[in-house]
């Protein structure tokens, strides 16, 4: 005992005099380091007494488990897995602890926009800057003026909750479009400050956009300065969470610590967030605090139905457009291709046109601040997010029991992938739903929306099962790629059962490949589907070294059955005369969790199990889930059997190792290099 106090206590001498070096460094908070950490409430105080012996105090709550603990240091600090581990171990009550990140570093730079083909487009502006914008104020294919004028619908009752900068009241007009009570500035902790926070007034214009997008109002003319908003009827909460940095250009600072707050802000009353700001490099996987905030908020966000969370679909594999909480989109471009910004992303769910209002349109145009001209030169994902948050605000006007499930099964049997110029880039899934790489099922209709929710019917309970992909893969002879194919084979029994309707499917996997070289990873379903995880450009930032530990979601297998053959497939582009191929290209480790319903006979049988059971309003328990956890009989061992396997492994490679060390110190041998044999198949 007396030895480890002494241990302590040396760790706390090294901590406290790191971050008392920092504390005299830097003085600007947003540079702060912060600690997450999940307990119980009433451990609240306990945490807090044994933070502050190294310096944190308390910072705030994410939510009742939630809470973060900060002190000033170095913005790019991050503390060493020791570090952490001294914190974790300074109260027995902490379940998990984890530091926060930036989403963008220093020298990132977003994507200029310009107004490039705007001598092509037919837009009008006045001397004073405002375009007049007539109706149909959005593509018809989109559905929301018929919308308005068949169903009557304008997002009344609704509140979007916009994360970003933040609004300013002395620039812009903010009467009878803000709910003030629900907005907060989490940099200060002010509700409802709209006063400057130190952000560019190019970062506030865009804020100004979203806001115009999805509430603009209706003047009731036909043709309106700067066009009118989606929910025109609706209110927004300013979620302000960022810091820009004086440069327009510049990527705010973003704190993922602070934007969860954000994220999980007064979900009584919130009923959707619209959320533009994602993650700009591959592979990087949200922290289990950020995870929760989702989980919460689909369990008890509007009073059980599931807060309504949109973000970017965004890079594959990174982020929380991969959690089954969130509605992902992208964007079409021009005439309906592919827009630049669109990266390949199973995680994909819908699409609307980003460049304009209507598909023809080159340039989007929406309200700016007071006194100022109309904004015409934001595309991409600000525009995806804010109109498809509007979409949903008419359809929870119409019909405001509906689930975040419900939400999503409603946006994809609207969808069409018709009148596009990739249209023809659409591929068909085994249960007949056209899906693309990129664009996932197309764009939604919200007229067509209003009218299945007016009609919907109770879901059956949503149940997931999980597969472990066997390690034992094998290499495929492929023209242009090495290429190793791992396999598994789903079968059912009354023990057992299979997902019948597949919904998402998550597939958490470990994988190497070479970042100096090409990669495509996919995943094919029972019936043939092709689903592709991940294919990034030769140019593209490529993420982490080493071993890429990360979660892909894929919304393509959506209505097929589950069982039968899955394989998993990783390609790079290496010269097959390269020695030891396998260790610059393979998976190491692969889980699917695949997430669907099951036959009426056994959906009861599993109803109790794990279930997790919402309230809901007019006696609609569609947002039901059970959750049962196997793992398949043939093709893969059971989860106690894998352990004692891998420990087996493990230990047997000990002995080796050992052995050779014994051999090579009596110089009568050496130990062999490993190998993988390349047997083609």
């Amino acid at each position: 005992m007396l030895v480890m106090k002494l241990i302590w206590k040396y760790d706390y001498f090294v901590l406290s005099i790191l971050i008392c070096n920092c504390v005299r460094t830097v003085e600007i908070d947003s540079h702060a380091i912060r600690i997450v950490v999940k307990s119980e409430e009433i451990h609240l105080n306990s945490i807090k007494e044994s933070f502050e012996t190294y310096n944190f105090r308390f910072d705030g709550k994410i939510s009742n488990n939630l809470v973060i603990f900060k002190t000033n240091s170095f913005g790019s600090h991050r503390l060493s897995s020791y570090e952490l581990e001294i914190l974790q171990h300074s109260n027995s009550q902490i379940q998990k602890l984890s530091q926060s990140y930036s989403l963008y570093s220093d020298i990132e730079r977003e994507e200029e926009t310009t107004e490039s083909n705007s001598e092509n487009d037919d837009l009008e502006i006045d001397d004073d800057g405002f375009a007049n914008v007539c109706a149909p104020f959005f593509d018809t294919a989109l559905g929301i003026d018929k919308a308005w004028a068949k169903h009557g619908v304008s997002g009344r009752g609704v509140v979007v909750g916009i994360t970003d900068v933040g609004l300013n009241s002395e620039e812009m007009d903010i009467t009878n479009i803000v709910n003030k009570e629900l907005s907060c500035d989490f940099l200060t902790g002010v509700p409802g400050d709209f006063s400057s926070i130190n952000a560019y007034l190019g970062r506030k214009s865009q804020a100004a956009a979203s806001v115009g997008l999805i509430v603009g109002k209706k003047a009731g003319d036909a043709c309106i300065k700067c066009g009118q908003g989606v929910a025109y009827g609706a209110k927004v909460a300013d979620l302000q969470f960022a810091k820009s940095k004086g440069n327009q250009r510049m990527f705010p600072y973003i704190d993922s610590a602070i934007y969860a707050r954000a994220l999980s802000h007064r979900r009584d009353a919130i009923h959707i967030l619209s959320n533009r700001w994602v993650l700009r490099e591959p592979f990087k996987k949200s922290d289990f605090y950020e995870d929760d905030v989702l989980t919460e908020g689909l369990r008890q966000g509007r009073h059980g139905l599931g807060s309504v969370y949109v973000f970017p679909a965004g890079q594959p594999g990174s982020g929380l457009a991969n959690h089954i909480g969130s509605i992902t989109v992208t964007c079409l471009g021009v005439n309906g291709t592919v827009a630049d910004v669109s990266s390949v992303n199973a995680a994909t769910l819908v699409s609307v046109f980003c460049n304009g209002r209507r598909k023809t349109d080159t340039r989007m145009v929406t309200s700016g601040y007071k006194n100022r001209k109309c904004e015409t030169t934001h595309d991409g994902e600000l525009i995806s997010t804010a109109i498809v948050s509007g979409m949903i605000a008419l359809l929870l006007e119409s019909t405001p029991h509906l689930t975040v499930r419900d939400i999503k099964h409603i946006l994809i049997r609207s969808c069409s992938h018709l009148g596009l110029e990739s249209t023809s880039e659409f591929q068909r899934n085994g249960a007949g739903k056209h899906y693309h790489p990129k664009l996932g099922f197309g764009y939604p209709d919200i007229s067509a929306m209003i009218d299945l929710g007016m009609e919907w019917q109770q879901l059956r309970p949503l149940c997931t099962r999980t597969v472990d992909i066997s390690t034992n893969s094998r290499p495929i002879k492929s023209t242009d790629m090495y290429v190793r194919e791992s396999y598994n084979n789903v079968s059912c029994d009354t023990n057992t059962p299979c997902i019948d309707e597949m919904e998402e499917v998550i597939i958490e996997v470990d994988f190497v490949y070479s970042k100096q070289h090409g990669m495509r990873l996919w995943v094919v379903s029972p019936t043939g589907t092709v689903s592709t995880l991940a294919e990034p450009d030769r140019n593209q930032k490529l993420g982490r070294e080493g071993i890429i530990n990360t979660r892909f979601r894929s919304n393509n297998f959506w209505g097929e059955k589950s069982q039968g053959l899955w394989r998993v497939y990783l390609g790079c582009d290496l010269s097959n005369i390269t020695p030891f191929l396998y260790y610059s290209c393979h998976i190491a480790k692969t889980r699917l969790t695949i997430y669907g319903t099951v036959n009426t006979e056994y959906a009861g049988q599993y109803s109790l199990i794990n279930a997790h059971v919402t309230s809901s309003m007019g006696n609609n328990d569609s947002s039901n889930q059970v959750f049962f956890h196997v793992t398949v009989k043939k093709g893969t061992v059971s989860s106690d059997l894998r352990y004692y396997t891998g420990f087996g492994v493990i230990l047997g490679v000990v002995i080796v190792i050992a052995l050779c060390l014994f051999f090579f110190s009596l110089k009568t041998g050496s130990c062999p290099h490993p190998s993988h044999a390349d047997t083609w198949v």
